[in-house]
């Protein structure tokens, strides 16, 4: 056992924080059948699929302090060949009227039908059914010329934003995400293998049993349930999006390299962070490259700007909020030195297994739960999809 984590004590607490194979197939099985019941109602042709963590395979259960207790399962519903006469007000029109001729109850925002269910297992669900079209040409060779990965623009779709006052669409691209992230754990994985093997192929050591695939999707995982404690102890509503910390992750996983688990690439990943903050605001990136941290090449501050481009759509700036709010990238980098910290007593030799253990434990947001977790619904504080 290393100075940090064990994998036993790491893979106790994701089992905690995962959604089980059971409660996914349950989310599907709710999911298809809404988008089921709006094809037959409207006599469109829709293509659904989840985005975002669902789809992504990253998604940890809710915690039980946080306002929002249930589990969100964004859903895109891209309508196949849409008539050009039908416009973004006349598009959530039509959605909402075959989810209420189906007698579905939910709650309309400017991007989305929320629709709640009862808890299960432990895990409520919460289904955002998102409305969508293919993504115009004009549109698609405008997003070409600044994405840095343009053989997945073509996937872009078109989502109706609308509200008293205004009716446009938007871009979106969350099938282009995923494919960038399954490239990107691939890559990592043949990385790891790579390494594995040469190390270990004339040793009489046992060659680990660790998916690099999974190591770098737990990690994701485990910063994730860290930040909702954090943000929640704080009683802040700046925590950062899931797709920063996922995208962060898949790009340094790759740049890092070979490491042994999933402590010590959660190391890396927090001491390239810390190195962020270091650098940029003190104006020394050229150094932080020259010293060997990857962060510089993927998140950028110039002029005061956060710029952190979606793989796949190069027209989203996924830290937009962290310029809008100052006090976003703030928070962000207290939570980071927070994390360096819980990292760091894992790391001390002179506190006992037990104590290392119930300090992680902690920062999962376990020491304050009972073994009977529950997670309660309130519907008045819903968080709609794209907030």
């Amino acid at each position: 056992m290393t100075n940090q984590t064990s994998k036993k004590d790491l893979n106790n607490l994701l089992s905690k924080i995962d959604l089980t194979e059971t409660q996914r197939k349950r989310a599907e099985d709710l999911y298809t059948n809404i988008c089921k019941a709006i094809e037959s109602k409207t006599g469109l042709s829709i293509n659904f699929y989840p985005q975002g963590s669902f789809a992504t395979r990253t998604a940890v259960r809710p915690y039980s302090k946080s306002k929002n207790q249930s589990y969100d399962v964004d859903v895109i519903c891209e309508v196949v060949d849409l008539s050009k006469e039908i416009g973004p007000k006349k598009l959530m029109s039509i959605f909402e009227d075959a989810l209420s001729e189906s007698r579905y109850t939910f709650i309309k925002w400017e991007k989305c039908f929320t629709i709640k269910y009862e808890k299960q297992e432990g895990v409520d669900f919460s289904i955002d059914i998102i409305p969508a079209t293919k993504e115009s040409i004009e549109a698609i060779n405008r997003i070409r010329t600044v994405t840095e990965n343009v053989y997945l623009v073509d996937s872009s779709i078109a989502i109706p934003d609308v509200s008293e006052s205004k009716s446009r669409w938007i871009s979106n691209n969350p099938i282009g995400y995923v494919t960038w992230f399954n490239t990107q754990t691939a890559s990592y994985e043949r990385i790891f293998e790579s390494f594995r093997d040469k190390e270990f192929k004339a040793s009489i050591t046992d060659i680990p049993e660790d998916s690099a695939t999974n190591m770098m999707r737990n990690v994701i995982k485990i910063l994730k349930r860290l930040r909702d404690v954090y943000y929640v102890r704080k009683d802040s509503d700046n925590k950062p999006s899931s797709i920063v910390i996922t995208t962060i992750v898949a790009k340094l996983s790759n740049r890092i390299g070979y490491v042994q688990d999933e402590s010590s690439l959660l190391d890396k990943v927090v001491i390239e962070l810390q190195q962020l903050r270091s650098s940029l605001m003190k104006g020394s990136s050229k150094t932080s490259i020259e010293a060997g941290y990857f962060m510089m090449n993927i998140v950028n501050f110039n002029d005061g700007q956060w710029t952190l481009k979606n793989p796949a759509n190069g027209l989203d700036n996924i830290l937009s909020s962290w310029n809008e709010n100052k006090v976003a990238a703030e928070e962000f980098f207290s939570w980071v030195e927070n994390l360096s910290n819980v990292i760091s007593q894992q790391k001390d030799v002179r506190h006992s297994q037990t104590r290392k253990e119930l300090s992680m434990a902690d920062a999962f947001g376990f020491e304050t739960e009972s073994n009977q977790t529950t997670y309660e619904v309130d519907s008045s504080k819903a968080r709609p999809w794209g907030e």
